[in-house]
């Protein structure tokens, strides 16, 4: 299942409600599948990035910029980000995050764990912006350190946390000189067992990248998932070169990945608007059919795909599993 997640900075002002929300469009989805069959579901790149104003949220309800949200959210945590800035020897930006991290930690966390929980589901929580991080026994522990990472978390049915992935290719916005971001090692890259198969998590513009792709392949990766939000208008030209993504993946990897699973990030984070179909992708020929981005050539390995690219959609496929089909050959 890939969640097309239209974001509103004003939703993260109130997460019960924003739990609420994330619920329904989980519940639209899981209700035209079968009730019996183990159910992975993907949330967009960012999902969990507002987080980090959780304790002030009267900040997300304005309908300014970017900068100057973060500008004030620096205002009100002066000391620390100073403290922060001093002891890291890191940027102010970088700082920020750093020192919103526990806040935007635990309110992800609970979001999304509680959401695994409710609806019975293997969940990639999108992407938040944490430090190091070691996983005991299903829960996640912030490490001290200078870096911040784009990383995302995959929470069984009891809300545990199996796996981690941090993005390894950062974009520009993310680099230094911007957000400021950490990239993660490729070696870091790895893949899990779950109920639907062994899920290998590239997040947004890694799954562009041949040594990422070929480090989950030989990971045995059977299920790609790449949570993106893409910053930039949904033009010809992206539509084309999205398609260099996941759904590339599945086409030219011989059957690993066999399914990639792609949810993108519509709306708004404040000034800073983002457009995107959300795909499911296979490699059968036999379960996908051709199709193309909204008035772009057909391509196959289509499983489903979103009908636009500025509104909130599910998509949701009962699948075979990867090991029937493995074991069919």
């Amino acid at each position: 299942m890939a969640v097309q997640q239209r974001l509103e900075a004003a939703d993260y002002a109130d997460l019960a409600r924003l739990e609420r929300r994330l619920g329904a469009l989980l519940g639209s989805g899981l209700r035209r599948l079968p009730g019996d069959v183990p159910v992975l579901a993907a949330f967009p790149e960012d999902a969990g990035t507002l987080l980090g104003f959780a304790e002030d949220r009267e900040l997300l309800e304005g309908r300014g910029q970017l900068a100057s949200a973060v500008r004030a959210l620096a205002r009100r945590h002066l000391w620390g980000v100073a403290r922060t800035r001093l002891l890291r020897r890191v940027s102010v930006i970088r700082a920020l995050f750093l020192e919103r991290a526990p806040t935007a930690h635990r309110a992800y966390v609970e979001l999304f764990g509680n959401l695994a929980r409710r609806y019975g589901c293997h969940l990639v929580a999108g992407s938040a912006v944490f430090p190091d991080h070691r996983l005991h026994e299903g829960v996640p522990e912030l490490l001290p350190g200078p870096a911040a990472y784009n990383t995302s978390y995959l929470f069984d049915p009891g809300g545990r946390v199996v796996a981690s992935q941090r993005k390894v290719h950062l974009v520009e916005l993310e680099a230094e000189g911007n957000l400021d971001l950490t990239p993660a090692p490729a070696e870091t890259l790895s893949v899990v067992p779950t109920p639907v198969g062994r899920v290998g998590i590239a997040i947004c513009y890694d799954a562009f990248h041949p040594d990422v792709r070929e480090r989950l392949r030989e990971q045995g990766v059977q299920v790609l998932v790449q949570p993106s939000a893409n910053p930039k208008a949904w033009d010809d030209w992206q539509r084309d070169d999205w398609a260099r993504g996941s759904w590339q993946a599945v086409l030219e990897g011989g059957g690993r990945p066999l399914y990639a699973v792609n949810p993108m990030m519509v709306g708004s984070l404040f000034d800073l608007a983002f457009e995107g179909q959300s795909g499911i992708f296979t490699s059968r020929r036999d379960l996908g059919r051709e199709e193309g981005y909204a008035g772009r050539p057909a391509r196959p390995g289509v499983v489903a795909l979103a009908r636009g690219w500025t509104g909130a959609e599910v998509l949701a496929a009962a699948l075979p599993h990867p090991d029937e089909l493995d074991a069919a050959r």
